[in-house]
């Protein structure tokens, strides 16, 4: 399966404040993850959901947390393209462990927002 990597300026910029150790522990995570993903082998052990997101018309998030190591998180979009036989990731965020849950709230609602299911009753 073709793995297919978006970057966004938000990672970037997240990226160019860390360590080059950090760096290079997070390049050597996301390879692993794409080496998975690659073979056909689960990620579910590797990613996670840190909140169930509430979507309207039954849609599901593809929103997920990869845990780099024990202070460093990489929050992602892992989406499957089974018509094309590819596996797209978009890197969204890098955070520390401590920021994680303010951090998935923003993003969650940023990318999400005119999708979230907010309990209104509509009609």
């Amino acid at each position: 399966m073709e793995v297919r990597i978006n970057i966004t300026k938000g990672f970037e910029k997240d990226l160019g404040k860390l360590t080059s150790q950090e760096q290079s522990a997070i390049k050597k995570k996301l390879n692993y993850l794409i080496e998975l993903i690659r073979s056909g082998n689960s990620t579910s052990s590797h990613l996670y959901r840190l909140h169930k997101i509430h979507l309207i018309e039954k849609l599901e998030s593809s929103l997920y947390i990869f845990k780099v190591n024990k202070d460093i998180r990489i929050i992602l979009t892992s989406e499957n393209d089974p018509l094309f036989d590819e596996h797209l990731l978009t890197l969204l965020k890098v955070v520390r462990h401590k920021d994680l849950e303010k951090s998935f709230k923003s993003v969650s609602e940023s990318i999400y927002q005119s999708l979230i299911h907010k309990g209104e009753n509509n009609g």
